[in-house]
């Protein structure tokens, strides 16, 4: 399991449409409902493997597609750098 989490300083918050992620700078990062799902599977340490296979029923395409796709996003919150691992 890959340890992940938020940034210090940054926090969650909920709407109707999905959650935003805000750094401690006021940066935000504003994800669907699958974009908050995946973070929400990420911060309790599933690998993107993992998470594509809990929420397979919302991905199209094969099994290895939707890991890489999970991985490239989880990838993207790394590099800007409101998640860490």
């Amino acid at each position: 399991m890959k340890t992940r989490t938020l940034a210090p300083g940054a926090y969650l918050a909920r709407s109707g449409q999905g959650v935003s992620l805000y750094d401690a700078e006021g940066k935000c990062f504003a994800m669907n409902k699958m974009g908050g799902s995946i973070l929400a599977l990420a911060l309790t340490g599933l690998s993107a493997e993992g998470i594509a296979d809990a929420l397979r029923h919302y991905f199209n395409g094969t099994p290895a597609q939707s890991r890489d796709e999970v991985a490239a996003w989880l990838d993207e919150m790394e590099a800007s750098g409101f998640l860490h691992s």
